[in-house]
């Protein structure tokens, strides 16, 4: 039996969903008659600057204050994309800070909707389609475009209010600096210990999924740069990274590399 509910949120109408109890997907629409194409940013600024603090966690009490201006950036970005407006994005580089961007408005929302119906595990973010681009999208099928643009670290550090994720930014992702930004959130990403854990009492290095899941890239990666057939995941990821994440690392350099495979927790503070 499939229902179908409008969704309030602090008496504004977000968007509806069409949801199913038997665990299928959620299916996000949004009304965007009227609604033109536009790479501007300005309202997804507003709701990062108010509602996510300097650890990317979602203030769940100030997100009311901007909830009007994350519905307007949603519907901007259903209608605007690398494939609804590609003159937009003419380079590799707009085309990734578009879909940083989207995935960063659309973790948030979804989180928000979670936190609303008292479900805190952030793998159901995985579960909800919306209109993104021109067309229905889910956060998966962002990573893929993210890859296809800049490879597994891109993908690694992708923001998401999952802790088992990279942090949601404080400010829009801007073209000209993303591949540098990448850089620093993948090597931000091995440096946070709520989210890349080393756990010195069972001797582990707990590799989140999102990581985890290109762990023979990275191997592969390290026998050609570096020919070391031996060479652990550990050492492997010593020579992505530098600063306080290769010191973590090194002081782990000899411990069993595993998936995190905990509970996903959203990234929320109340």
């Amino acid at each position: 039996m499939i229902a179908r509910r409008t969704i309030l949120v602090w008496g504004i109408l977000l968007f509806t969903i069409i949801g199913c109890d038997s665990g299928k997907p959620y299916i996000v629409t949004l009304d965007t008659a009227g609604v033109t194409p536009s790479a501007d940013v300005k309202k997804l600024a507003a709701v990062l600057k108010r509602c996510v603090d300097a650890q990317g966690f979602i203030d769940v009490d100030k997100h009311g204050d901007v909830a009007g201006a994350l519905e307007s950036q949603l519907r901007k970005f259903a209608v605007t994309g690398p494939d609804a407006a590609p003159e937009l994005y003419p380079a590799a580089e707009d085309r990734l800070a578009y879909w940083y961007n989207a995935r960063a408005a659309w973790s948030i929302a979804l989180a928000m909707r979670l936190h609303e119906d008292e479900k805190e595990d952030a793998a159901l973010l995985r579960k909800f389609s919306f209109p993104l681009n021109g067309n229905v999208m889910t956060l998966e099928q962002i990573d893929r475009a993210v890859f296809a643009l800049g490879g597994y670290q891109a993908v690694v550090a992708a923001p998401c209010a999952d802790l088992q994720r990279a942090a949601l930014p404080e400010e829009p992702f801007d073209a000209q600096a993303i591949r540098q930004t990448i850089r620093r959130r993948f090597e931000g990403f091995v440096d946070d210990h709520r989210r890349f854990t080393i756990d010195v009492a069972t001797q582990q290095i707990c590799f989140p999924p999102v990581l985890w899941q290109y762990r023979e890239d990275i191997l592969a990666e390290h026998l050609r740069r570096y020919d070391a057939p031996r060479a652990t995941l550990a050492t492997a990821m010593l020579s992505l990274v530098g600063g306080s994440a290769a010191r973590r690392l090194q002081d782990a350099v000899g411990y069993a590399c595993v998936e995190n495979k905990a509970p996903d927790s959203l990234a929320l503070m109340e």
